[in-house]
């Protein structure tokens, strides 16, 4: 078991990784509002962009830095000096952009569903939608069903590991180290049979597709956070006390 002092505790880092996975989830499910570009700008004045902690990244073997950080480091301080009317314009932008990519046919379209990459044919709703609306059932989440999305939505994909990191870190909070490992388990399990399996082409298509440096951010930020995943899935189920300690 790891025991370095300086480390944040573990059920901390899932909460850390939780918000992650939300901020990339309502990067895909919505367009950014003003509340979003607040968090982005609040995130470069306080030099928090970067999502792993130094001390971490230096602990697991790959995680290099991440290439959609500097991107969204641009854009946050370029929000960050806008005046109020220019503010405005640059969410319209981005909603326009965000339209072009995800809700209307055409030359920019890319479909972030796991059926559209994973199904027999590229169409949407169709068995691989079913098998993670069982999933998602059995594991008690019912977060897919406040949007319009199917659960194989890469939104909500990503949104449902934030609810599994939350829950690693309740049950830990809490003492119940075993269902901790479990929630941590499950995590590394969706990644490798879901999100790893297709995302990375996902977002290799928004890149393609966009010359908006947010949503390029966006992209590359998610398959780098994706990519690392498992290495810091493994050093937090290493780093967990047994259950009797």
């Amino acid at each position: 078991m790891h025991s370095n002092p300086e480390l944040p505790p573990i059920a901390e880092m899932s909460r850390i990784r939780a918000d992650v996975y939300a901020f990339l989830s309502d990067a895909f499910l919505e367009e950014p509002d003003e509340a979003t570009l607040d968090r982005l700008a609040e995130r470069v004045e306080a030099d928090e962009i970067e999502f792993v902690p130094d001390e971490v990244r230096d602990e697991i073997s790959n995680a290099d830095a991440f290439d959609g950080t500097a991107l969204l480091q641009d854009v946050g301080r370029r929000v960050r000096d806008m005046d109020a009317a220019e503010r405005e314009d640059f969410i319209e932008d981005l909603a326009a952009e965000y339209a072009s990519l995800f809700l209307t046919d055409g030359s920019k379209q890319v479909n972030p569903y796991q059926s559209f990459y994973l199904g027999d044919e590229p169409i949407l709703y169709q068995e691989e939608t079913l098998k993670l609306k069982e999933i998602m059932r059995e594991l008690g989440y019912e977060g897919a069903e406040a949007n319009a999305e199917p659960e194989d939505h890469l939104g909500n994909e990503l949104a449902f590991v934030a609810y599994l990191c939350r829950s690693s870190a309740r049950s830990q909070e809490s003492g119940e180290i075993e269902y901790a490992r479990r929630y941590l388990n499950l995590q590394k399990q969706f990644l490798e049979e879901h999100l790893l399996e297709w995302v990375p082409d996902c977002c290799a298509d928004i890149e393609e597709h966009t010359d908006e440096p947010f949503y390029e951010g966006i992209a590359r930020l998610t398959v780098d956070f994706l990519e690392q995943e498992p290495a810091m899935i493994a050093y937090m189920m290493d780093a967990l006390p047994d259950e009797d300690e």
